[in-house]
């Protein structure tokens, strides 16, 4: 059996999530299709519904964010970082 994603085990099936606003499901959405980008590229559907909701520069600024996120998971990953194991230290300047 296939693993639910979060929003799908945060409502019953075939029902949307009622907390979040049409604004913040174009966003998620678009945040899925672009995490995803490797089995559909970003449908114009997503792409259309974000745009409704967000000005071209906030739609750009969601994009470098979804990538920007996604980059450092993709370090995080490949390094094996252990979440939670980084320890700040004091500088010594």
């Amino acid at each position: 059996m296939a693993k639910p994603n979060s929003a799908s085990t945060l409502s019953p099936p075939g029902q949307k999530p009622p907390f979040f606003t049409p604004e913040e499901r174009a966003a998620l959405a678009l945040t899925e299709a672009v995490t995803q980008i490797h089995k559909q590229g970003v449908p114009d559907a997503i792409y259309d519904l974000a745009s409704q909701y967000f000005t071209p520069e906030a739609v750009t600024q969601i994009l470098m964010t979804i990538i920007t996120i996604n980059a450092w998971n993709r370090i995080a990953i490949t390094t094996q970082m252990i979440p939670g194991s980084y320890q700040v230290t004091e500088s010594t300047h």
